[in-house]
């Protein structure tokens, strides 16, 4: 019996969403911390591109390691999911930090409207509804990845091999 190169699919789409969740909490917290030592205007630059390319390239990596679309799909959805969580996480912990120091929303810069108390500022991201712009973004990242992560893993197959068609 062989032993195996690479885990099983599971353990491969567990460990990968992990990775892009942390990934995404880290590259939040350094990007929040610079911005708010500068008197920049916000993260949202950062949370919409930086994590559609984290979950591409995990989808990328479980579909070409497998040659499954499948498993890329459900890797790629999976880190999108870990790195919403950490997302909505770091916002709502950093935000109370830029609500302190600067009197506006972490996200977007802007300065409330009214009174504000933690409550608010951890659901910032769906009270203002740009969670839909996140999603909206990030989904075709997966879907892409995914497909191009099937392309390469069929590549890759040796002549006569047969690849599973899912894991």
């Amino acid at each position: 019996m062989a032993s195996r190169l690479w885990p099983s699919a599971g353990t491969m789409t567990a460990t990968l969403a992990l990775v892009a969740g942390l990934l995404v909490a880290a590259v939040l917290t350094v990007t929040s911390r610079f911005q708010l030592a500068d008197g920049g205007s916000g993260v949202l630059l950062m949370t919409v591109p930086v994590p559609a390319v984290i979950v591409l390239l995990v989808a990328v990596v479980s579909a070409s390691v497998t040659g499954s679309f499948r498993s890329g799909l459900m890797a790629g959805f999976s880190a999108l999911v870990a790195s919403f969580i950490a997302l909505a996480a770091m916002l709502a912990l950093e935000g109370l930090t830029w609500m302190e120091h600067r009197g506006v929303f972490m996200l977007d810069g802007d300065p409330p409207r009214g009174p504000v108390d933690p409550a608010d500022v951890a659901v910032n991201l769906f009270t203002t509804g740009m969670w839909i712009g996140h999603v909206v973004v990030w989904v075709p990242g997966v879907i892409l990845g995914a497909a191009i992560g099937a392309w390469i893993g069929a590549r890759k197959a040796q002549p006569g091999e047969v690849r599973p068609l899912t894991t």
